[in-house]
C-alpha cells in the first residue's frame, strides 16, 4: 500500500477563520492588526491492493472565476499553480480519475469536496451531519 499527499495549492484569510478569537481588540488596542494567514489545500491518495482510495478532494479549479461567489472569493481566496491542479497531482502518482472507485470525505467544506465533478462515477462516503 502506498499514500501520497496530493498538493491541491493553498487559501489564503483572516486567521480567526481558523483559530477563533486569535486577534482580539482591547481598551488598548481597539482596532488589531489582523493576521492573514496561507493554508495549504490537498486532498490523499491511498494506493492500496484492493482499489484507489482518495480522502478529500480539494478545491475545484474555477473557484475564482466565478463558480464561488465573489463574497467567499474574498474572504478565502484560492490559489493554485498548474502543477497543483488535481488532476495533474493525480497523474503523478500514475492515476487518472477515473481509476478512482472510492471518495470519502472528511466534510462537504469549499477546500474538501472541490474535485467532486471528478469523481461522479465513484463511491462516495461523507458523514451524514
Amino acid at each position: 500500500m502506498k499514500v501520497y499527499v496530493l498538493n491541491n495549492g493553498w487559501l489564503e484569510c483572516d486567521e480567526n477563520w481558523m483559530v477563533a478569537q486569535s486577534v482580539l481588540g482591547s481598551l488598548g488596542n481597539k482596532t488589531p492588526q489582523v493576521n492573514w494567514i496561507k493554508i495549504p489545500v490537498y486532498a490523499v491518495l491511498i494506493d492500496h491492493p484492493q482499489g484507489k482510495i482518495l480522502y478529500d478532494l480539494g478545491c475545484h479549479p474555477d473557484a475564482m472565476k466565478g463558480y464561488w461567489p465573489a463574497g467567499l472569493q474574498g474572504v478565502f481566496p484560492y490559489y493554485f499553480e498548474e502543477s497543483q491542479d488535481f488532476a495533474t497531482q493525480l497523474a503523478l502518482t500514475g492515476t487518472k480519475p477515473e481509476d478512482i472507485k472510492t471518495v470519502v470525505l472528511s466534510h462537504l467544506h469549499l477546500d474538501h469536496a472541490g474535485n467532486m465533478h471528478l469523481f461522479e462515477h465513484a463511491d462516495v462516503y461523507v458523514h451524514q451531519k
